[in-house]
């Protein structure tokens, strides 16, 4: 390699542990610059190390490349915000050390970078990111783009977005979210939270991105009225929502500690919100450190599905539970850094560490959540779930019919297409009048609450419900119902009984696109049920061995197909004449 070349970059093909720690360092470390602190003794510095190569899931980069002349805008905007203004000279230029997962050396780079043959090809795939270094003081790790690990093990990385990256003069993709770190002048650790956060929201609602600086002067004076921007040692909850209201957002502000501290409402809060690809804000008391706030884009399933204890505020099994942590950017640790669930103690176990020694990581509790909307989006996440709550009640009062419930937030596109790919992939579960709603004029931004009935492991999607998000009218009236269940609406349909007791009656015309929300009488799904066990065994020339009392009542004494049936009509009949006092009950209890 050419001086000329070795001046702009340098290439460090990695053999073992020590060599990537040892290049590392060397390419973390601006050179002639002093810092507080050396980046081996740093927590970012362990993070990197086993998030790029020690971790048994880590990324394993063979390769380390560094760019050593490189304009980060990011650091731009600070730099002109503070730094221009010292007296001592601040540099302007960053370095950018880029990591891949095949190993080639320099001279096969300039080959890549010149010649078009195919073989390079694996190389230039093999990419992973960059992070860029700042010629600061302390702060030092600027604007990062690395990619999450591997979508598997029920990992779900939702707050990320394309991005392409030029390096000198080849196009490069990848999907993530910029990270940086606060450097306690210009940015806390909520402006870079905060930085984190408007980088998805700019690709959802179309808002801008400002730096980290000018994010510390959106969000105004602290409740002393000090008049003072930097250096910033933090901002309080007032100036984080002040912050969001600045690019045009709403915060969605949830700080009741009744529910931040319930596991099972903060994942299905999160969750809801999350799915859609909204970045969460959360406030954390750290063990040992204090208060923090970090940007959660994404969570993790645990692999067996388990129905949970209701110990709970939510009274509802909701798929959400079967969450075990949270991923989350913290820009004290890295970026898609673990927060786990644990049953002990704290909330959470976080990526922090009581020394750079340490193994275990540091305990938290959930102090606030803060979600940026648009403010079109009216209707939250507690009116959904208390549909869900009121219809699961129904169903639960003397029978043994559990859903599992799935709830988010969700743009309508993106729901068709939901719709459609389980349409293809899956034509036996849902029937052809699911495919309808693909059809249907739907507002930009739904909620979704889908029932599901477990067996063993797998869950079995019976019907969902669709609200308009900004409709605050949303009670019992559900924009449009599905039920996806053939043998199910089938049944309904054969007997005759579907307008006046089915769970759902749609009232879908060009007029009026909504639905009225029907209750059931525990009684009638008996019933229901009842008729599906004995249409199946009569097909089997047997009877059913364990069907309700009702049918087997009828069956001991042998009766006939027409006896059974006209037993069970008799028992509808009952049932109608006991609807409007049920009603009158339930409304009482809304």
């Amino acid at each position: 390699m050419s001086s000329t070349n070795k001046n702009k970059f340098e290439v460090f093909p990695v053999e073992n542990d020590e060599e990537f720690a040892k290049y590392l360092a060397e390419c973390l470390t601006y050179p002639n610059v002093k810092v507080e602190e050396k980046i081996e003794n740093r927590f970012h510095f362990k993070y990197f190390l086993n998030y790029l190569w020690k971790d048994a899931d880590g990324l394993k980069a063979q390769t380390i490349l560094l760019e050593k002349d490189y304009t980060s805008a990011s650091y731009l905007g600070d730099y002109i915000n503070y730094y221009a203004h010292c007296y001592r000279p601040y540099l302007k230029k960053c370095r950018r050390v880029h990591f891949f997962r095949e190993k080639f050396d320099d001279n096969t780079f300039v080959r890549m970078l010149t010649d078009s043959k195919c073989e390079y090809d694996k190389n230039w795939k093999s990419y992973l990111g960059y992070i860029v270094v700042k010629p600061l003081p302390k702060g030092v790790i600027g604007a990062t783009l690395i990619k999450p690990y591997d979508k598997k093990d029920k990992r779900f990385y939702t707050a990320k977005r394309d991005y392409s990256v030029n390096l000198f003069g080849k196009t490069l993709n990848i999907e993530s979210l910029p990270y940086q770190e606060q450097d306690g002048i210009v940015g806390s650790c909520a402006s870079s939270a905060l930085w984190f956060a408007f980088q998805k929201t700019r690709e959802l609602f179309h808002t801008s991105v400002p730096n980290p600086s000018d994010i510390t002067i959106s969000a105004g004076y602290d409740s002393f009225h000090t008049g003072k921007s930097f250096p910033s040692n933090g901002l309080e909850i007032s100036q984080i929502c002040m912050a969001v209201h600045a690019i045009g957002l709403i915060s969605e502000l949830r700080v009741s500690s009744e529910y931040i501290s319930d596991n099972k409402w903060l994942k299905s809060f999160v969750y809801a919100y999350s799915r859609m690809g909204i970045p969460i804000l959360m406030g954390m008391d750290i063990e040992k450190r204090g208060e923090h706030l970090i940007t959660i884009n994404g969570y993790r399933f645990s692999h067996t599905k388990k129905k949970t204890k209701r110990i709970s505020k939510i009274d509802l099994e909701l798929q959400s539970n079967e969450i075990i942590k949270f991923y989350a950017h913290d820009d004290q640790t890295g970026p898609f850094s673990r927060v786990e669930f644990v049953s002990k103690g704290y909330q959470f176990n976080t990526s922090w560490w009581d020394n750079i020694n340490s193994e275990i990581g540091l305990g938290a509790n959930a102090i606030c959540i803060i979600v940026p909307l648009v403010n079109t989006i009216k209707v939250t996440f507690e009116n959904i779930l208390e549909e869900a709550t009121i219809l699961d009640f129904v169903f639960d009062m003397h029978i043994e019919l559990k859903f599992t419930w799935d709830i988010y937030l969700i743009e309508s596109n993106k729901y068709k297409e939901e719709i459609r790919s389980e349409l293809i992939k899956n034509d036996k579960q849902y029937n052809s009048c699911a495919a309808e709603i693909l059809f249907e004029s739907l507002p930009k931004y739904v909620w979704v609450a889908k029932a599901y009935i477990r067996n063993g492991d797998k869950d079995y999607l019976i019907f969902d419900l669709l609200y308009d998000a900004i409709d605050v009218n949303y009670k019992k009236t559900p924009f449009f119902t599905n039920i996806y269940n053939s043998s199910f609406k089938e049944t309904l349909d054969r007997l005759s009984i579907r307008d006046e007791f089915s769970i759902f009656k749609k009232t879908i015309t060009s007029e009026d696109k909504r639905a009225d929300l029907y209750t059931i009488l525990t009684e009638e799904q008996t019933v229901l049920n009842s008729i599906e066990s004995v249409q199946e065994e009569l097909q089997k020339n047997s009877l059913p061995t364990n069907t309700t009392a009702i049918i087997a009542e009828i069956n001991k004494d042998g009766v006939s197909k027409a006896k059974v049936e006209e037993a069970i009509v008799e028992e509808i009949s009952k049932i109608k004449n006991k609807l409007t006092d049920f009603n009158k009950d339930i409304d009482e209890r809304i």
